[in-house]
């Protein structure tokens, strides 16, 4: 979900990537959920939030280029593995994101996060 000046961002080449930590903490890139019920759950305590207008952008990727990204899924790692890696590379915890990995999944307390590496955005196809 984005306001509509980065979803203008997302339907051309995606560029300029914000840096700011918040918006970027683990590189530049596109940060997204699992599935349209998660997205519709953060937009709603996004608003409770800001005044800002924010709509929901869904893109596709195709499983052959999924399956080509160097990836880590945190799903499946345990709470201190998670944290060393975040106290490693995200830059709200201070680290520097030089992991080296195009997807990430994440479990949130809302569901699956995923973020794609900037390089892999010529993959992802966007419609709103």
């Amino acid at each position: 979900m984005q306001n509509s000046e980065d979803g203008a961002r997302f339907l051309n080449d995606g560029t300029p990537w914000p840096t700011e930590p918040h918006k970027a903490n683990l590189d530049e890139g596109v940060y997204s959920w699992d599935n349209f019920e998660d997205a519709q759950n953060y937009l709603k305590l996004k608003q409770r939030r800001t005044n800002v207008d924010l709509n929901i952008y869904e893109f596709k990727v195709s499983n052959e280029n999924l399956a080509k990204m160097k990836n880590l899924d945190m799903t499946k790692l345990s709470d201190d593995a998670i944290d060393a890696f975040f106290n490693n590379h995200a830059k709200l915890n201070g680290g520097n994101p030089n992991h080296g990995l195009e997807y990430i999944r994440r479990g949130t307390n809302i569901g699956v996060e995923n973020y794609f590496h900037s390089s892999v955005f010529k993959y992802l196809n966007f419609t709103k």
